[in-house]
Parts: C-alpha cells; sequence; structure tokens
C-alpha cells in the first residue's frame, strides 16, 4: 500500500521520476530466494493524469509495477477494496502496468474470458493455480455488466472456481482480501469460510485487509483434507498510525511433490518492519528484516537506526513470533482441530 507521504519519498528529483526502490532492498535477499513470490497490490496504477494520490482513493506511480518486478516479485494479487479507486479504466491501466513490468495477476481482468483463465505458473515439476477475491470495494459498484472486473468473495463463485481449478493445480492458492480492519484475530466469519475454502479444495489461503498480522492456523477438514491459513500478513509497506499496522511477515512455505501427491514440508517466516527515517534531510521509508536490522543496529552497521528504533525492533520481533507459527514444522505435526 502507497500512502502520499511514500509517493513524495519516491520522487527523484533529479531525475524527474519515482522510485521505489529503496523502501524494498533490504529484503530483496529473501525475496530472490523464492521460487513463487506473491503479494498484496492494494493500489491502482492508473496513470498520472488521474492524479497520484494515497488515502482514501489509491493510485500509485506506475514506476512501483517495475520496482517490485526487480526486487523479486513474481505476481500480484489485485482483488481488494481499492481495486476500483479509479474506476474501469483503473482496473485496465494496472493490468497494463502490471504487464508491461512483467508481473503477473489475478483478482482483476479485461474480460469474463480473462478472469475465467486463473492465473497457472509451472514451477520446479509443480502446477500452481492461484485465485484472487474482495469482500467489497469501498461502495464503488462494479459497472453493470462488467462483473469480470474484479472478484468479488461471492460463495458459489469461489467454489465453482476451485473445483474448475483443481483439475490442473497440484497446489491451489487462494487470496482473501476479508476480516476487520486492525483486528489482530481473525473472526467467526473468516475462519468459517477459510475451512470451507480448504474442504472445497484450496491447500493454501493467503489473507490481507487488516493491515496487521492475525495467526496462521493449520486445518484438517472433516473430509480429510489439510491446508493452511495465513489469516492476515499485515502490512510490507505502507504509512499508517495505528498499532501494529508498521509490521508484516515473508511467509516461506516449501512444496514437496512425489509422485501425483504434494506435502508441505516446511513453513518459515521473515518478520518485517517499516521503518520511516529521514535520509537528505527527506522522510523515507524502508523494509527492514527484523532479526537482520537488530544484529545491525548491535554492530554499528546502520546508521540510520536510533536507540529507539532498536527497542521498537525487539518488541516487533517478540510481538510477530508469538502471534504466528514461524519456525519449520511437519504438517502432520502441528495441526489444529
Amino acid at each position: 500500500m502507497i500512502h502520499e507521504s511514500q509517493i513524495d519519498a519516491a520522487y527523484c528529483f533529479h531525475r524527474e521520476e519515482y522510485d521505489f526502490t529503496d523502501s524494498f532492498a533490504e529484503i530483496v535477499p529473501y525475496l530472490q530466494e523464492g521460487d513463487l513470490v506473491v503479494g498484496n497490490l492494494e493500489t491502482t496504477l492508473a496513470g498520472e493524469d488521474m492524479y497520484y494520490t494515497g488515502y482514501p482513493a489509491f493510485n500509485s506511480p506506475e514506476a512501483l509495477a517495475h520496482n517490485l518486478k526487480d526486487a523479486g516479485f513474481d505476481l500480484v494479487f489485485t482483488a481488494n477494496n481499492h481495486c476500483l479507486d479509479r474506476g474501469e479504466k483503473g482496473v485496465l491501466r494496472t493490468i497494463e502496468h502490471l504487464e508491461k513490468a512483467g508481473l503477473g495477476f489475478i483478482g482483476t481482468a479485461r474480460s469474463q474470458g480473462e478472469r475465467d483463465r486463473f492465473l497457472t505458473i509451472t514451477q520446479n515439476g509443480i502446477t500452481v493455480v492461484f485465485l484472487a477475491y474482495t469482500y467489497g470495494t469501498n461502495g464503488i459498484p462494479v459497472p453493470q455488466g462488467k462483473e469480470y472486473l474484479v472478484n468479488l468473495m461471492e460463495e458459489e463463485l469461489i467454489k465453482a472456481d476451485i473445483k474448475k481449478a483443481r483439475e490442473s493445480a497440484d497446489l491451489l492458492v487462494v487470496s482473501l482480501h476479508w476480516g476487520h480492519e486492525y483486528q489482530r484475530e481473525p473472526d467467526p466469519k473468516q475462519t468459517k469460510l477459510a475451512e470451507k475454502i480448504i474442504t472445497w479444495g484450496a491447500d493454501l489461503v493467503l489473507g490481507s485487509h487488516p493491515h496487521v498480522l492475525q495467526p496462521i492456523e493449520f486445518v484438517r477438514t472433516k473430509s480429510g483434507r489439510e491446508g493452511v491459513i495465513v489469516n492476515s500478513l499485515g502490512n510490507l509497506i505502507a504509512d499508517q498510525i495505528y498499532p501494529y499496522t508498521d509490521s508484516g511477515v515473508i511467509v516461506r512455505l516449501r512444496y514437496s511433490k512425489n509422485e501425483s501427491n504434494l506435502s508441505l514440508v516446511e513453513l518459515t517466516g521473515v518478520p518485517t518492519w517499516i521503518h520511516r527515517y529521514y535520509k537528505d534531510g527527506r522522510l523515507s521509508f524502508r523494509v527492514l528484516p527484523v532479526a537482520d536490522a537488530i544484529h545491525n543496529y548491535e554492530e554499528g552497521k546502520d546508521a540510520y537506526l536510533t536507540p529507539a528504533n532498536y527497542n521498537h525492533l525487539k518488541k516487533v520481533w517478540e510481538e510477530t513470533t508469538s502471534h504466528l507459527w514461524l519456525t519449520p514444522y511437519s504438517i502432520m505435526d502441528n495441526i489444529l482441530h
């Protein structure tokens, strides 16, 4: 998510262009470890002529797409409550800029045919299918007859999509933009829907919208299917002032395929923190891996970190690791019934 303060910070006066590279530089080594790297893009890329703005109606410089690709992202989920902030034209232009940057996308579409194709990637012999849905669009109506523009979180639609996607998927990932903002625990509706989605055939649910971290759950359904629910990833990058909105986690999942069987063999996480600091007299933003930042401060390797930052980083580490499952595990040993 890109607020107006971040847009201002990303402007390079000498080049007369926007560049968000510095925001992601510290997490690049972690992103580039992944075979597939995904994230929620909670802004539009509708072009400068539609004005760059932050909250409440987001539109970010299209350079962001290229910066995300360079950092290591492979695809983004575009179904969220801000995807219609610049209307239909904003949806179409966002897709155009993502394609130019070489980023995959799922959750919005330019036609019914594009919506129905799903995003499918085969990596290391494993075919992954991605789906994405949002609870709503902040009251902005989807144009009549163009419901394909954004996937809304309708149970029958999700169930039908999962059934179709399951025909080709070794691994089926569903992104849900859901829940309540700033709430650190999932509400009962989230839990009920997630369990349904796993029962219908999904393997992994990735949640966003609360802007704070919510626990990761390991589920075995009554039908015997097993899955992982990441209720909320928190914030990777944003400029919000509410408690806990300055932290997130890079969740890393490792799957193994043996003949026709796919199993989750490891889940780890990299806690992250959004550092707001001044560089050359200007407010700047960067995502820091928490453990690395603590170490760098203790070794005197980061001149931009203050004693107050250091104390807060230690607090973020404790809060994050106590709130989530962040150690290697065997899924068979950690099922939550």
